[in-house]
């Protein structure tokens, strides 16, 4: 959606869902993230590890209610530590930092 209208960000996101449940490779577990990075590139975050600001990040998994909100903040390199633990895989980069957390709704 760099340059193009938000409809159109939308309808891809609502395309791309359409076709992943519909796939025979979709499991049970399977989680859909969804991650907006449009902040500027000069405002940092994550203890100056990053840049971006802040994003906003929406998680589609079994067993969440719809419209749960998880207000606390994560950094960029949450995301890929909660994958990484919930596959039993060493952490790569930041995502090892002892800071890094796991979120809920992709770890569990």
């Amino acid at each position: 959606m760099h340059d193009g209208p938000i409809a159109a960000g939308d309808a891809w996101v609502g395309s791309l869902y359409e076709q992943l449940a519909a796939s025979s490779a979709r499991k049970d577990n399977t989680r859909l993230v969804v991650t907006f990075d449009e902040a500027s590139a000069d405002q940092t975050c994550c203890d100056g590890l990053a840049s971006g600001g802040r994003i906003a990040t929406v998680v589609v998994s079994p067993g969440m209610p719809a419209g749960t909100l998880d207000a606390t903040e994560y950094t960029h390199y949450d995301p890929l530590r909660s994958i990484e633990s919930w596959f039993g895989l060493s952490y790569l980069g930041h995502a090892g930092d002892p800071r890094a957390t796991n979120i809920p709704s992709l770890s569990d």
